[in-house]
C-alpha cells in the first residue's frame, strides 16, 4: 500500500466533493457539510491557503486545509497559522494518515515564517480533541459560539441612524474594528484595503452587506452578516437523543407563544454568520444585529451565528433572540513564539 502526501490541484475537485460527502461532522448534531460551488471556495476565503490530500494507492483517501494571515501573538503583529476542514474516508481512518496531514500542514505554515499554528474544535468532540493533542496542540481559551434563531421580526428602537456601509466607510469601520478588540491576542489588524480584500473575496458578501450605526456623523458600531449557504451546503443528517427532546420542547411552547422551528434530519440549513462587530455604544450593536435578523426573516435564514469570549459586552447585544450556546475550544501550537494564555482571543467569523 503506497501513501502519498501532496497538494491538491483543481483537477482533484471533483473526487474531494465525494470524498466530503461521506464524512459527516458534528457530535450533537450531524451534519453533511459540501463546499460550494466547489470544494475549493472554502480555502478561497483566504488571501493564503493551502489544501492538502492524502491518497493511498493513487486513490484520494483524506484532505487538509490550512491558512496562513496576520495576527496580534503577545502583542504584536505576526503571521499566524489556521488548520481547517480535515476530513479523512471512513474505510482509511485509523491509519495516521490524519496526523501526516497534519504534519505537512505545519511544515507549510513554518516553512512560510507563521509563529504558531491554531484550531478550533467544538465541545464535546472528543475525537477530534484526543487528535488534536497527540499532535502536540494546547487548549487556551474556550469561545462562545451563539447560535440565534431567526423566525419572526423584532422592532428596532433606535436614536442612532442604521444605514448599509459604503466604501467611504471602510476607513472608519477599520478604526473601530482596530480599537474594539486591541488586547485581544490572534485578532488581525485590519485597514480599508485589507476589507475591501476580504469582501471582494468571500462568497456572499458584498458591501451592502455591513451595516453602520452612526450619531452625530460618529460610528458608534458596525456589524456584517456573511450567508454561509452561498459557499456551503449543510443538511442535518441527524440529532441526538438531546436535541431530540429539545425540539419536543420546542413544539410545545409553541403553543403558547411563537417559536423556531426545530431541526429536522434532511434539512438542508440556511444559516449567517455575524462577521465583523465592533462597537463603542452596545446598544447601537443590538440595534444593528436586529436590523440584521430581520433581513434574515426575509432570505429565509434559519439561524445566525456569533463568535466572541464568553464575557465579551457583545454577548448581551444578543439577549434579543432565543438562542442556543455552545463553546468552541480553540488549540495553538507555538512554533516561534507562544502566545499569553490569559489573554482574550479574537478570530475571524470565517474560521467558524
Amino acid at each position: 500500500m503506497r501513501i502519498e502526501i501532496r497538494e491538491a490541484c483543481a483537477g482533484d475537485g471533483a473526487n474531494l466533493t465525494a470524498l466530503q460527502t461521506r464524512c459527516p461532522q458534528g457530535t450533537s448534531i450531524i451534519m453533511r457539510i459540501v463546499n460550494i460551488p466547489d470544494f475549493f471556495s472554502r480555502a478561497r476565503l483566504y488571501a493564503r491557503s493551502k489544501v492538502f490530500v492524502a491518497l493511498r494507492d493513487d486513490e484520494i483517501v483524506g484532505s487538509a486545509a490550512c491558512a496562513l494571515r496576520e495576527g496580534v501573538v503577545d502583542g504584536k503583529p505576526a503571521p499566524v497559522g489556521y488548520l481547517f476542514q480535515l476530513f479523512v474516508a471512513p474505510e482509511a481512518r485509523r491509519s495516521g494518515l490524519a496526523g501526516q496531514l497534519c504534519r505537512r500542514r505545519e511544515e507549510y505554515l513554518e516553512e512560510r515564517g507563521a509563529v504558531l499554528s491554531y484550531t478550533l474544535i467544538m465541545e464535546g468532540n472528543k475525537p477530534s480533541i484526543r487528535y488534536i493533542e497527540a499532535q502536540g496542540y494546547e487548549h487556551r481559551r474556550r469561545l462562545r459560539v451563539s447560535c440565534l434563531y431567526v423566525h419572526e421580526k423584532l422592532d428596532v428602537e433606535t436614536d442612532a441612524r442604521i444605514r448599509t456601509a459604503s466604501a467611504a466607510d471602510l476607513s472608519a469601520v477599520a478604526e473601530l474594528l482596530n480599537t474594539t478588540w486591541a488586547g485581544h491576542e490572534l485578532r488581525e489588524p485590519v485597514s480599508a484595503d485589507s476589507l475591501a480584500a476580504v469582501i471582494g473575496r468571500i462568497p456572499g458578501y458584498e458591501l451592502d452587506n455591513l451595516l453602520v450605526a452612526e450619531r452625530d456623523s460618529t460610528m458608534t458600531a458596525c456589524a456584517g452578516y456573511w450567508q454561509w449557504d452561498k459557499f456551503m451546503d449543510i443538511t442535518v443528517e441527524s440529532l441526538s437523543a438531546r436535541m431530540k427532546l429539545d425540539a419536543l420542547r420546542i413544539k410545545a411552547e409553541r403553543l403558547l407563544h411563537p417559536m423556531p422551528d426545530s431541526l429536522k434530519p434532511g434539512q438542508r440549513v440556511r444559516q449567517m454568520m455575524l462577521t465583523p462587530m465592533a462597537f463603542t455604544d452596545p446598544n447601537d450593536l443590538a440595534a444593528l444585529v436586529r436590523t440584521i435578523g430581520n433581513i434574515g426573516v426575509d432570505v429565509r435564514a434559519d439561524v445566525m451565528y456569533a463568535l466572541s469570549e464568553a464575557d465579551s459586552p457583545l454577548v448581551n447585544t444578543l439577549a434579543d433572540y432565543i438562542h442556543a450556546d455552545s463553546d468552541v475550544h480553540v488549540y495553538i501550537k507555538p512554533f516561534s513564539r507562544d502566545i499569553r494564555q490569559d489573554s482574550p482571543i479574537i478570530v475571524p467569523g470565517t474560521d467558524l
